[in-house]
C-alpha cells in the first residue's frame, strides 16, 4: 500500500468541504490505500486531513487539533459493525470496518460472501438470533466493502454484483436503486429420486417378489429341474 498522499482522494475531500467528518475521512482514505494490513495508519489520516483543512482556509469546519480528537471519540474496539463508527484494526491503524471483515473478506470478491459476512454481523448489531439466513444488506454498504476488501475500483464491486443477480445467487431490491438492499438467495434443497428402496427378505422370494420354484411337498420336480443321470 501506498502511504503518500493520492491526488483523487484529497479531491474528494476537498469536495466534502465542511462536511469533512472523521468517517468520512477515514473511509475515502482507505478506498485508495487499500491492499495489504487491514485498515490504514492514523498518521496517514490526520496528513490528509492537514492538507484539505489547510486548504480550506477559513472554510475548514475546525482545527486539526480537533479532528485529532473527534477521529479518535469515534474508534471502537467492537466485533460488529455500527454506523459511523471507526475500528482499531492494529497498532496505529484504524478502519470503518470491523477487524472480523477484515479477517474473513479480505481477498475475497464473491459478492455473496460479503453479503453472508456482512448480513450476518448486521444481525448480530441488531440482537437478532441467527436463523439461517442472513438479513438483506444496504448495496452501497456491500460496494464499500468489497472495493477496500477485495481490494477493486468500483465499477468491478458493481460488475459483480450483478453477474450474482444475474446468475440468481442473490437479489437486489429494488434492482435500479442505489439504497437497493441485497440477499442471498438459499440454495435449493436436494431433489428427492423418487425412487423407494426394494423390500428386503431372508425368509423367502416370495416377499421380495420372487417367484419361489422350490417344489411343493407331494409333488415332482418339473421336467428339466431334476438332476440327470
Amino acid at each position: 500500500m501506498n502511504d503518500s498522499l493520492q491526488g483523487n482522494a484529497l479531491d474528494e475531500l476537498i469536495h466534502e468541504g465542511r462536511y469533512l467528518y472523521p468517517t468520512n475521512v477515514v473511509e475515502i482514505v482507505e478506498r485508495y490505500h487499500a491492499g495489504g494490513e487491514p485498515g490504514v495508519p492514523r498518521s496517514l489520516v490526520l496528513s490528509y486531513a492537514d492538507h484539505v483543512l489547510s486548504d480550506l482556509g477559513n472554510r475548514a469546519p475546525y482545527s486539526l487539533t480537533r479532528f485529532s480528537a473527534l477521529l479518535d471519540d469515534r474508534v471502537t474496539d467492537a466485533a460488529f459493525w455500527l454506523p459511523n463508527a471507526l475500528y482499531r484494526t492494529g497498532p496505529d491503524r484504524i478502519s470503518v470496518y470491523p477487524l472480523s471483515w477484515h479477517q474473513r473478506l479480505d481477498g475475497v470478491t464473491d459478492p455473496v460472501e460479503y453479503a453472508t459476512v456482512v448480513g450476518a454481523d448486521l444481525d448480530r448489531a441488531r440482537g437478532i438470533a441467527d436463523a439461517g439466513v442472513a438479513s438483506a444488506v444496504p448495496k452501497q454498504l456491500l460496494l464499500d466493502a468489497m472495493t477496500v476488501m477485495g481490494p477493486m475500483d468500483r465499477r468491478t464491486a458493481g460488475g459483480l454484483l450483478r453477474d450474482a443477480r444475474l446468475s440468481g445467487r442473490i437479489r437486489v431490491d429494488p434492482v435500479q436503486n442505489p439504497d437497493a438492499d441485497v440477499r442471498v438467495v438459499p440454495a435449493p434443497a436436494p431433489a428427492s429420486s423418487g425412487r423407494s428402496e426394494p423390500t428386503r427378505s431372508t425368509a423367502s422370494g416370495a416377499a421380495s417378489g420372487i417367484p419361489d420354484r422350490r417344489p411343493r411337498p407331494g409333488t415332482s420336480p418339473a421336467p428339466g429341474h431334476g438332476r440327470s443321470g
